[in-house]
Order: structure tokens, then C-alpha cells, then sequence
């Protein structure tokens, strides 16, 4: 088993969750993270958050941040909320402007940018299974995820060039961090 759970929350708060039609509450969620990481060791949490839908208060929008710093979850992306034909909430009341929505976006991804630095450092000196995904044709560096990065959304794992090639899984050791990206080491090909 691969301890990965992508689960799109969209928001924390109750009244947003409800009016974006989603089931399960902020207790809820609470509890769920809790057992999750009580019994998945080495669990990477991804989700998904949309900022400005229609009639999110400034207060709603504090509490999503505070939750994304206080459960430290791993990955993270934001959206702006926009409208789309046909939906219920197109005809929702309380568009919030696309620059203050833009603003939220930013303010979160801050807020979650100190958790995944953060967590980068913990993971300094951890072993890890690496794909390569590609030789930079440039520098010739070796580009790769574990199971915690996803393709073309998260941080890469950069190795020193010819340590592996395009396919290949090879076990290395994080050496340091450059921001959201992870610096490794081969250990051997696996």
C-alpha cells in the first residue's frame, strides 16, 4: 500500500461546505484526519480548497487557513472559485470580486507554502523510491517524484546527472531542500 490520500475538501467551513453541496462537515473531516494518521504511517494528505465562492465571508476564509496550518496536510491546491454554466451555484448570491478571490488564493497558498517547506525539512536524510521522469536537456540533472509528488502538480526530486535514466526507479536519500523541490542522492537502482 502507497500511504497517499488525494481527497478534494474544497473548504473547512460548514456553511460553505453545505452551500457547495459537500457531505461530510468539519468535524467530520477533523476526525477522519485524525484516524488517517493514526493509522497510516507516513501518510501524504492532497486536497483541493476553492477560495471565493459566492457568499464566503472573510471570517469562513480565516478558518480554511487556520486549518491548513494546523493540520500540516502535505499537499495542497487552491482555486478561485469561477461560474459555470448550468450549476447551482452560477445563480448564487454574494460573488465575491475576482481580485479579492485572487488575494485568497495567494493568502492560502502562503499559509500552506510554510507546511510543505517545512515538511521538505523533515524530510532531509529519509530514503525514498524515485521515478525518473526526465533528463533536463540543459543541465543534464535528473528529474524524478516518489509516491508524494504527483506528476506535473508538486515539487520534483532532482538527482545529480547520469545517477539514472527516463523509467527508471532508483532509491536515494534527501540531501536538502530548494523551496517546494527536493535535492537526492542515489542510494542504487531498484
Amino acid at each position: 500500500m502507497i500511504p497517499y490520500i488525494d481527497m478534494p475538501l474544497q473548504h473547512i467551513d460548514d456553511t460553505m461546505l453545505r452551500r457547495m453541496g459537500r457531505r461530510l462537515g468539519e468535524e467530520g473531516t477533523r476526525e477522519l484526519f485524525h484516524r488517517m494518521r493514526e493509522r497510516i504511517p507516513g501518510l501524504v494528505l492532497r486536497t483541493t480548497f476553492i477560495v471565493g465562492f459566492p457568499g464566503e465571508t472573510r471570517q469562513q476564509f480565516e478558518k480554511l487557513v487556520g486549518f491548513v496550518e494546523e493540520n500540516h496536510i502535505e499537499r495542497v491546491g487552491v482555486f478561485p472559485w469561477s461560474p459555470e454554466e448550468g450549476t447551482p451555484a452560477e445563480k448564487l448570491p454574494g460573488r465575491i470580486p475576482e481580485q479579492e478571490a485572487q488575494a485568497r488564493v495567494e493568502q492560502l497558498m502562503l499559509a500552506q507554502q510554510q507546511v510543505a517547506f517545512g515538511w521538505n525539512r523533515q524530510r532531509i536524510g529519509t530514503e525514498v523510491d524515485v521515478l525518473v521522469d526526465e533528463i533536463c536537456p540543459d543541465s543534464g540533472a535528473v528529474l524524478g517524484r516518489s509516491y508524494a509528488e504527483a506528476p506535473e502538480i508538486d515539487s520534483i526530486i532532482r538527482l545529480p546527472g547520469g545517477s539514472a535514466a527516463a523509467g527508471e526507479m532508483i532509491r536515494c536519500r534527501i540531501t536538502a531542500t530548494d523551496d517546494y523541490d527536493l535535492i537526492a542522492e542515489p542510494l542504487k537502482v531498484v
